[in-house]
């Protein structure tokens, strides 16, 4: 890596003043992380390793969640294995195609939990299931016909696990509880990614987003 990083800028060593990267201890431990590697090889002691702030969302976010709701867990787990249900078998892809069809609605296939873009990936998961919830719920209660070949399989057990919360009342609640916060959370962490941003706008961005996830404890449903 430190070569790699020579082989960019002759020169490097006298323009670098700090690292952007996740909080992984294999990035920024104090004993053999790459931050700290990169302070003795340049030898800057003072070289700042800087947490990313869309990575910090993140873990600020998940952090509360999981300890304050535990349906949290259920819920992304849920969507984890919807998006695989459907990506892993092209028939079962097909026929929730043919079920948006029958319904008259724009296909919205499932997408996965997680990515790159944090927060992001999840907001763009939840949407895109409430989207085709219609749809796939349709598909999935076909599927628990016992005068189909599929029942007994395991493609129909899949679907009965997948049922049960599909149908459940709680996560429901759940999938547009979360909607309504990362709505809001999606644009401060869009803002920490931008290249061009000042710390002005963000600063702008963090108020703005804190008195509207407040004003959603008390919004009418």
């Amino acid at each position: 890596m430190l070569d790699g990083l020579s082989n960019l800028c002759d020169d490097y060593c006298k323009k670098l003043v700090a690292v952007g990267c996740d909080g992984a201890s294999v990035m920024l431990g104090k004993n053999t992380g790459a931050v700290q590697r990169i302070r003795k090889h340049t030898d800057r002691p003072w070289l700042l390793g800087v947490h990313c702030s869309g990575h910090k969302l993140e873990l600020a976010y998940k952090n509360m969640v999981k300890s304050k709701i535990s349906l949290y867990d259920k819920v992304e787990n849920f969507l984890l294995s919807v998006y695989y249900f459907y990506r892993n078998s092209n028939l079962n892809r097909a026929m929730l195609k043919e079920s948006f069809k029958s319904l008259g609605i724009n296909v919205v296939l499932p997408t996965r939990v997680g990515g790159t873009r944090w927060i992001s990936h999840l907001k763009l998961a939840v949407g895109c299931y409430l989207k085709g919830y219609k749809a796939i719920s349709q598909h999935l209660s076909q599927l628990q016909n016992p005068d189909d070949r599929v029942y007994a399989t395991e493609k129909g057990n899949k679907a009965k696990a997948l049922s049960k919360t599909v149908f459940a009342r709680d996560a429901w609640h759940m999938m547009h509880f979360l909607l309504d916060c990362l709505e809001i959370l999606v644009i401060v962490s869009k803002k920490f990614q931008e290249r061009t941003a000042t710390v002005s706008e963000i600063l702008h961005d963090i108020e703005s987003s804190e008195k509207q996830l407040e004003k959603l404890k008390t919004r009418l449903r």
